[in-house]
């Protein structure tokens, strides 16, 4: 037996080698095999069968050639990913090809649709009830839905806005193959469906005005690897024609003219610009009229009708560093420059109170992500971002930058506000009255964090003391009295006041206690 299989596996090692080699073909050679007169498809891809996010593609059949239309577009599929053996309630999307012939909506129908449109309200109903014999209709209703059916779905969801029916188990209609498989809407919280196929509403929109029954627009669900099988086993004894596709697609963009950076879609609220005849990475492509991009933090977008396609870009001049926690604000309008040195080219703006990530730092400039690109700001328009650091271990506070002389310690995972940051390698902090520094790079920086003990407007009075010994300060002078820092023998202290056996002082911007009997009051 054992003869027999190290035989047989020798004999079709070849064709496995053959078939794992072999080039993928082309979606539209792909397409090629699809036969009853389709001549427009929806294609939603996912990376296996488990997965909720869908690539989405809409292609026409021009002059005998596929050619991709939209690409790109952000979609999601159901909670449990794509099956061949749908089944009610399982949360999965049926995987194959499928007609696309009517659509509903709570919206008006949109100007030049040809699709058969229903305009839904309260009185429209999806039934999934698979004992009913309106099991996966829409059914129109005024009487009370509860006594009629045991399971449906009201057709006035906030995704239904604009939908369009995926003919999955209606010729015939198998109780408990699923139901109400539709191409809808989605959000940016969207994060799955629970059966259906979900794009942005922009999109759906603009491919639901292009559907023409007479095209016979079908669907199809797949993952990416079986997408070639998915089409065959629907259109079996078809052979691939290898035609390619006419469109030129592209991985970058460039202005026409400088334009607008907008905070949402609306074409309102503007957060930066970007100058005419630079070139960005294509990032997110999800809209059909926009791009999506990314200034900092925060998500803009560009109407593609002021860009053209552009092939390559110098990848010098793209960033692929990770920003740092620590990010600023822009007290003016910033000029986003491409170098510092020389003629400084300027590749776009960032507007007023936008706050910004940094990638790193310079005397004079920090170094951003400007949508993909690096760029360079100059720092005495921004103001730091309020932020914190913490020691990764215990580390020690120089008197001087040279490093040398000490006048304190600040402790492992502690965290203390910053409060100047006019250095490059250098935290400025103050122990009492004399100034010190810390390595930042002894340190993380940290946002959003809650700092226990926080000192948040008490002031120092007028009595100093002098440590005689090494004063360890005490987040708390009860229970358990936690260390964070140390001062060293010899500095003098202001205190907030004397309480008990205690000395209250501010601590780099936190409340601590010191014992009183290891410093004296200086007279």
């Amino acid at each position: 037996m054992l003869i027999f299989l190290l035989t047989l596996i020798i004999a079709i090692s070849p064709f496995i080698s053959i078939q794992t080699s072999a080039a993928t073909p082309s979606v539209e050679s792909q397409l090629n095999q699809l036969k009853g007169g389709i001549s427009q498809v929806i294609i939603a891809t996912t990376d296996k069968t488990s997965s909720r996010n869908a690539e989405v593609s809409f292609y026409n059949k021009k002059n005998g050639k596929w050619v991709r239309v939209y690409s790109k577009m952000s979609g999601v599929v159901g909670k449990n990913g794509i099956t061949t053996n749908k089944k009610e309630g399982d949360g999965k999307t049926p995987k194959g090809v499928y007609n696309l012939s009517t659509s509903f909506g709570t919206a008006t129908k949109p100007s030049g649709l040809k699709l058969p449109y229903t305009k839904t309200n309260k009185y429209y109903y999806w039934i999934d009830d698979v004992k009913s014999n309106d099991y996966n209709k829409m059914i129109y209703y005024k009487g009370n839905a509860d006594k009629r059916w045991n399971s449906y779905e009201k057709l006035t969801h906030s995704l239904y806005s604009h939908a369009v029916v995926i003919d999955y188990n209606t010729s015939p209609i198998l109780k408990g193959k699923g139901s109400a498989i539709f191409l809808h809407t989605r959000t940016s919280k969207t994060q799955y469906t629970l059966g259906c196929v979900a794009i942005y509403k922009d999109s759906l929109v603009k491919i639901m005005k292009q559907l023409d029954p007479k095209l016979n627009p079908h669907i199809i669900i797949s993952e990416k690897g079986s997408l070639n099988k998915t089409i065959s086993e629907f259109t079996k004894g078809m052979t691939d024609d290898k035609e390619e596709n006419t469109e030129k697609q592209y991985n970058y963009f460039s202005p026409t003219k400088s334009i607008p950076v907008y905070k949402h879609m609306t074409g309102n609220a503007t957060i930066g610009t970007l100058y005419k005849g630079e070139i960005f990475p294509i990032i997110e492509d999800e809209f059909i009229n926009w791009y999506k991009v990314k200034l900092g933090s925060t998500y803009g977008y560009i109407k593609k009708a002021n860009t053209k396609g552009v092939s390559t870009i110098d990848r010098n001049k793209l960033t692929n560093s990770k920003a740092l926690s620590k990010s600023f604000t822009a007290k003016n309008v910033l000029y986003v420059k491409a170098n510092t040195e020389g003629n400084q080219i300027t590749i776009g703006k960032i507007q007023k109170g936008i706050s910004y990530p940094i990638i790193s730092e310079s005397e004079n400039w920090y170094q951003i992500d400007f949508s993909g690109r690096i760029g360079y700001v100059w720092k005495a328009n921004t103001s730091l971002d309020e932020g914190y650091f913490s020691p990764k271990n215990n580390i020690d506070v120089y008197k001087h930058m040279t490093g040398n002389d000490t006048i304190g310690t600040l402790y492992k995972d502690e965290v203390y506000p910053i409060i100047d940051d006019q250095f490059v390698n250098w935290y400025k902090v103050k122990i009492g009255n004399t100034l010190g520094y810390i390595k930042k790079d002894e340190t993380r920086y940290l946002t959003n964090v809650s700092v226990p003990s926080l000192n948040n407007g008490s002031t120092s009075s007028s009595i100093k003391v002098t440590a005689i010994s090494d004063l360890y300060v005490k987040q708390n002078i009860t229970g358990k009295q936690i260390t964070f820092g140390k001062i060293n023998k010899g500095v003098v202290y202001p205190i907030l006041e004397e309480t008990g056996n205690w000395y209250k002082i501010d601590f780099l911007g936190r409340i601590g206690f010191v014992w009183k009997f290891n410093a004296s009051i200086l007279k």
